[in-house]
Parts: structure tokens; C-alpha cells; sequence
């Protein structure tokens, strides 16, 4: 990629720009091939994201996706399975600082809170400008983006979005990982938090405190289950949405 199309890219995204102090060029210039070859990229707001339409007759909502860093194509299958429920669809560039930054740490507060404000200004900016409103509001969290957004919603610094689907939500810190638990079993909406049952430490603990959370707080709108392959999730997603009357 030349060049100065990266250096548009970081204008377009000036959220890119001050990560790129901390990140190598080349990290962004990776984030960028994962991400620019797949479906159609569309400024929304101040953002470059990927926007697909729903393949059906009639739209059902908008679902916003928000990946971990460097996973914008593992989701994009789910997107298109999206678009056949009758959902458009807009993902979010991830930054590299949502993995660098605890944000359950006590340590490094004005950093935290820093990229906390900017996140969320970049969620609310894709909310506000992505066009038609009707329909239902689906936020789909990935990883550590999950940990951020439990933050948001429980500090109402984001509208509560009609349902949340959480993938393998987790951040590499266990007490992040205990905070998001409690905030997420607070949510008044819907919830599936679909994981992993591939045996790895940090996320099956993370699960495993969601659920005690969950239990405790006796979220009745709470579905968690666990998966294999990541082609598992169209349909786990679509039960769900039945569940909910929404399909």
C-alpha cells in the first residue's frame, strides 16, 4: 500500500493518528490489509469503516460491530450472516490501544479514561451518522472491545443498545475481566455471550466469571454458550434472535 494512502487513512481517522505514536507503521499498515480488502469501505462520521446492507426485502436494524485489533475479518462471515437476517451492518476500525490499556486498572487512570472518551466519541459518531434509525439497535462486542463497552454502558456514557452479543469477550488482566463481569450482569438488556470451549486459561476464566456475576445478579436475559468453530455463530445468533421474537 503507497505511502500516502496510509497517510489519508490517518487523517481520516485521527483516533490512528495518536495510536501510531505507541504502534509501528507497519502494524497499521497490517490492520489496514486485514481490513480494506474486505466488503465495502464507507466514511461514516469523522470514520473509515465497512458497511454492508441487509440482503433481505426489508431491514431489520443495524448492527454494529466492534472487533478486537486485528480481527476485523474473522467477523465479517458474521456480518453477512447479518445482512441474510435483514440487519445492516457497520464495523468499526479497532485500535491497538484497546489491548494496551487495562481498563479495569487502577494504574495508568488518566491514559484509561483518555482512550475511554475517545472510544466512545467513535461509537456514538458511527450511531449518530449511519443513517436510517428505525429498526432494532444489535451491538456485537469482540475480545477486549467488550471490556471497553461494558464500561461505557454501565457508566451510561453510551444509549443502551436493544441487545449485545458478546464474542469470546475477554481482556488479557483478570481483575479487567472481574469488572467487566459485574457490569455486564448489570445491563438492562438482552445478552448472548458466546465463547470458546477450546480450553484457553484467561478466556474460560472470563466466561466462567461472567457466569457466577450473571447468577448472582439473577440476569434473566442472559444466554451464554460455547463454540468450537467461529462458523458456529450464524446460527447460535439466530436461535437467539428467534428466542427474542426479533426473527
Amino acid at each position: 500500500m503507497p505511502r500516502c494512502l496510509l497517510v489519508l487513512l490517518l487523517l481520516l481517522c485521527p483516533w490512528l493518528a495518536q495510536a501510531e505514536e505507541e504502534v509501528n507503521v507497519d502494524e497499521v499498515y497490517w490492520q489496514d490489509q486485514d481490513w480494506q480488502q474486505y466488503g465495502e469501505a464507507k466514511q461514516v462520521g469523522s470514520q473509515l469503516t465497512l458497511w454492508h446492507k441487509t440482503n433481505q426485502g426489508y431491514r431489520l436494524g443495524l448492527a454494529l460491530l466492534l472487533p478486537d485489533w486485528q480481527q476485523v475479518s474473522q467477523l465479517l462471515p458474521l456480518s453477512h450472516a447479518l445482512n441474510e437476517l435483514g440487519f445492516d451492518t457497520l464495523t468499526m476500525l479497532p485500535s491497538p490501544r484497546q489491548q494496551d490499556l487495562d481498563p479495569g486498572s487502577e494504574a495508568d487512570q488518566q491514559k484509561v479514561q483518555e482512550f475511554r472518551q475517545l472510544w466512545a466519541e467513535q461509537v456514538k459518531d458511527l450511531q449518530k451518522n449511519a443513517g436510517d434509525g428505525s429498526g432494532q439497535h444489535l451491538l456485537v462486542a469482540q475480545g477486549s472491545s467488550a471490556a471497553w463497552l461494558a464500561s461505557l454502558l454501565a457508566a451510561q456514557q453510551l444509549p443502551a443498545p436493544d441487545a449485545l452479543l458478546l464474542l469470546d469477550a475477554a481482556y488479557p488482566a483478570k481483575d479487567a475481566n472481574a469488572v467487566m463481569a459485574r457490569e455486564i450482569a448489570q445491563l438492562p438488556v438482552p445478552v448472548l455471550d458466546l465463547y470458546n470451549s477450546t480450553p484457553h486459561p484467561w478466556r474460560l476464566d472470563a466466561a466462567q466469571a461472567r457466569q457466577l456475576e450473571v447468577r448472582r445478579s439473577n440476569k434473566l436475559d442472559w444466554r451464554q454458550q460455547g463454540y468450537r468453530q467461529p462458523s458456529q455463530w450464524a446460527n447460535q445468533v439466530k436461535g437467539w434472535l428467534h428466542h427474542l421474537g426479533w426473527q
